[in-house]
């Protein structure tokens, strides 16, 4: 990862999104990584290989498991 390095405000206008929540929503199901102590900045040659190839970063989604509940019945 290189920098410069982008808060999400600068990462969505980097990309050519209109706000924040623009580049949040289109980065949903993919695993794109994040920077700095608190996770909030993108570099900007992840940024470039996420906008040539976001498939690339793709995260399987594992289909959670239905949980039954087991009903005890007393007579």
């Amino acid at each position: 990862m290189t920098g410069p390095f982008y808060n999400w405000k600068d990462a969505a206008r980097y990309c050519g999104y209109g706000s924040a929540n623009s580049l949040y929503n289109a980065m949903r199901g993919y695993n794109v990584p994040r920077c700095g102590p608190k996770r909030t900045k993108f570099a900007q040659s992840t940024l470039d290989e996420w906008m040539t190839d976001p498939e690339a970063f793709r995260v399987e989604v594992v289909p959670r498991r239905r949980r039954r509940w087991n009903v005890l019945v007393t007579v």
